[in-house]
């Protein structure tokens, strides 16, 4: 229990020097910013340095190998998700639109026929766009 209430007091605490630094440095908009940079954020310029990139089993250690490869990869990884994405087929049997091997017109006719059995047999239709 002493730990917990410890930890509780030190929060307060802590909340209440930053607000009260925060507020004495409104008017300093720099001074205000390294407060909550250095104190609450604990902003630190990490960098990792990257001494090998290994891409295609293939293993880069110059560093302008490893910056073309890093720019590579980000450069292509929209086209590479969207083509993923783009190459499963994600409409069920009663959407239609570009499927492979299915035209759009027979899926239209499908579904249409669909609508028609279900009202014949009185059944509620729904078409969601």
């Amino acid at each position: 229990m002493a730990r917990t209430e410890t930890n509780t007091q030190l929060r307060v605490a802590k909340n209440e020097y930053y607000t009260n630094k925060i507020s004495c440095e409104s008017q300093n908009p720099k001074t205000a910013w390294k407060t909550i940079n250095s104190g609450l954020i604990g902003k630190q310029n990490r960098s990792t340095k990257v001494n090998e990139l290994n891409i295609d089993n293939v293993k880069l250690t110059y560093p302008e190998d490893i910056a073309k490869g890093f720019n590579d990869y980000f450069a292509n990884i929209g086209y590479i998700i969207n083509y993923e994405y783009l190459s499963l087929n994600n409409l069920s049997e009663h959407q239609f639109g570009f499927q492979k091997f299915q035209l759009t017109a027979s899926a239209l006719l499908d579904c249409t026929n669909d609508w028609n059995l279900s009202m014949d047999r009185k059944w509620f239709n729904l078409a969601v766009y």
